[in-house]
């Protein structure tokens, strides 16, 4: 009867010797993944960026962002555009010009062409946009509406005065859900 008493009670001194010795990495673990439980999932959102010759970017080189069946739940989501720049870009303002072409249903497809203008440095000469050396700045541009995978293409060009623009190092879109 001993004999059987020990052969039970040997993997759970074991297991308690085991676990007074890995107590720490244990409470670790669980912790983390507490943590990682309590987060809430970010919504679906299609993001891309370029990067642009941060010695210029030539006025008639257009970045372009192919929309190539892209699939997001169906709902309202609102088109952004995003750039970075650097203490290079001589103006306070940039304006960009911004063409969509998006096919709305199997068989329609809608182009627009809207004008940005995104605020870079204040009077004083100050970045507006948060960063060190490179500042980000997002300038929503319009509401979609999707219905199945997305398709088309987005087109961004500055249409400063200047042919080549210095400063900005990229240029990109976010497809995210309106809230």
């Amino acid at each position: 009867m001993m004999r059987y008493r020990e052969l039970l009670l040997s993997p759970l001194r074991t297991a308690v010797r085991l676990g007074r010795q890995w107590t720490w990495p244990a409470v670790v673990i669980l912790v983390a993944m507490l943590c990682l439980g309590a987060c809430q999932l970010r919504e679906t959102d299609y993001r891309a960026y370029c990067d642009v010759p941060v010695e210029s970017w030539e006025q008639h080189r257009a970045v372009t962002f192919p929309l190539d069946s892209i699939v997001l739940p169906d709902g309202q989501y609102r088109l952004s555009i995003t750039l970075r720049t650097t203490h290079d870009y001589p103006f306070q303002t940039l304006w960009l010009l911004v063409t969509t072409r998006l096919q709305t249903d199997s068989a329609q497809w809608e182009q627009t062409a809207d004008t940005l203008v995104c605020n870079v440095t204040d009077p004083q000469g100050h970045q507006l946009g948060p960063g060190v050396t490179r500042f980000r700045y997002t300038m929503p541009l319009r509401s979609l509406t999707v219905n199945g995978p997305l398709q088309g293409q987005v087109q961004v060009r500055h249409i400063m005065r200047r042919t080549l623009l210095p400063g900005i190092t990229d240029v990109g879109i976010i497809i995210s859900p309106e809230r």
